[in-house]
């Protein structure tokens, strides 16, 4: 996959784990207040709350927010606005660009069509696209939003990612050992998805 130009902060997003997410996370609060009618998940309000979570906008004002996706599932769930990854693909190879709060985002998406339905094939595309961001000179902060094993042993061996910094926002809260590198940072992202829904932290 060729990537467009990188900064120094990059957001990479597995669709299938945003999804995922974004669906029990609804599901959970809506049967926990039964009586509130929560908003639309704006997908800027994510974006935002990703790097302000992680700090990345206190040096940076250009950020690139890549997702993989898979083919048949480029929407995201109905409760999101926008709600359809594709409208981020541009085959020029020139991100969408977006500013929110002052730093502008420049944001692509690439599409996964794995020959089986075996998950095997788009994690090894999710993780290639993970290797290239990582071996760019030009990134150093790089927010990893995405929770699955093969991942977390990928991370763990792939020593070369010594000099970045990473933020891995998983759907739990425990953390997996990494013990080569120090710059290593875990976010439950069900935490950020319920502050987009408007839920105050002692309502978590």
């Amino acid at each position: 996959m060729k990537l467009p130009q990188l900064h120094e902060s990059v957001i990479l997003i597995d669709s299938e784990f945003l999804i995922s997410k974004i669906n029990e996370c609804y599901d959970f609060y809506s049967d926990l207040y039964p009586d509130r009618e929560f908003p639309k998940l704006e997908l800027s309000d994510v974006i935002d709350s990703i790097a302000s979570t992680s700090k990345i906008t206190n040096g940076s004002d250009e950020i690139n927010v890549l997702f993989l996706y898979r083919i048949n599932n480029d929407a995201l769930p109905y409760t999101s606005e926008p709600n359809n990854l594709f409208l981020f693909n541009d085959f020029t190879n020139k991100p969408i660009t977006c500013t929110i709060n002052n730093c502008r985002y420049d944001v692509a998406s690439f599409y996964s069509d794995p020959e089986t339905d075996d998950d095997f094939e788009y994690m090894e595309e999710f993780s290639q696209l993970l290797r290239q961001i990582s071996y760019d000179d030009a990134t150093f902060n790089i927010c990893l939003v995405a929770d699955n094993n093969y991942y977390n042993y990928f991370l763990e061996t792939f020593e070369e990612m010594l000099d970045k910094a990473f933020f891995v926002f998983r759907g739990t809260d425990y953390e997996i050992g990494i013990d080569h590198s120090p710059k290593f940072h875990y976010v439950n992202f069900d935490y950020v998805l319920a502050s987009c829904m408007g839920l105050k932290q002692s309502e978590w």
